[in-house]
């Protein structure tokens, strides 16, 4: 399989062709080519939506806080705890090396 890159002209003009046609492996290109960025399917994921699906109002508050929790944990425990652990190796150091 190989890999075409198309300008954004390009891709408009393929678009308009396929759209105009009735074969069901055209709509599936057109799909392919509409697609979103990978980044924007996991925001939307994290704010509780979930393609087709959308999660209630009352629910998606609750999703959103347990969520963002859970990011917020996981970059603490493993971004800044060892930042911390680091930085502390250091000024040990600056001490040893100024105070002897």
């Amino acid at each position: 399989m190989k890999v075409v890159n198309l300008s954004k002209q390009e891709t408009k003009d393929l678009l308009a062709l396929i759209n105009n046609s009735d074969n069901k492996c055209y709509d599936n290109i057109a799909k392919k080519l509409t697609r979103e960025p990978l980044y924007l399917t996991v925001l939307k994921a994290i704010d509780g939506r979930f393609g087709k699906r959308v999660l209630k109002p009352q629910y998606r508050r609750w999703w959103r806080v347990m969520t963002y929790g859970a990011l917020a944990f996981l970059f603490f425990r493993f971004v800044m705890c060892p930042f911390f652990a680091w930085w502390d190796k250091v000024v040990a150091f600056l001490n040893y090396v100024i105070w002897g």
